[in-house]
Formats: C-alpha cells, sequence, structure tokens
C-alpha cells in the first residue's frame, strides 16, 4: 500500500479547497454536486442536520 501519492494528495486537496469554499460562500449548487447523490447520504452541520 502507497500513501501520500503526489497526484492523490493533490486531487483531494483540490476538491477539499473547493468544498471549503462552496460551505463559506454558501453555495448550495457546488455542494450538492460534490455530495452523493443518495438517500443513504447524512449530511451534519455544526448545530443541525442539513
Amino acid at each position: 500500500m502507497q500513501l501520500n501519492l503526489p497526484e492523490v494528495v493533490e486531487e483531494v486537496t483540490a476538491v477539499f479547497q473547493r468544498y471549503e469554499k462552496a460551505l463559506n460562500d454558501n453555495d448550495v449548487a457546488v455542494l450538492d454536486e460534490l455530495f452523493w447523490d443518495s438517500p443513504d447520504v447524512v449530511r451534519y452541520g455544526i448545530r443541525e442536520q442539513l
């Protein structure tokens, strides 16, 4: 098993940064795009279930 593969770290970092920006900007369209479209997905906020 290989850890910290540069291409994987780069991809995960880019998606994380996009998610954080959408979260801070309240960009619901991007947030919806980034989450798996399934009834099995549960999203939680700090004080609420989203």
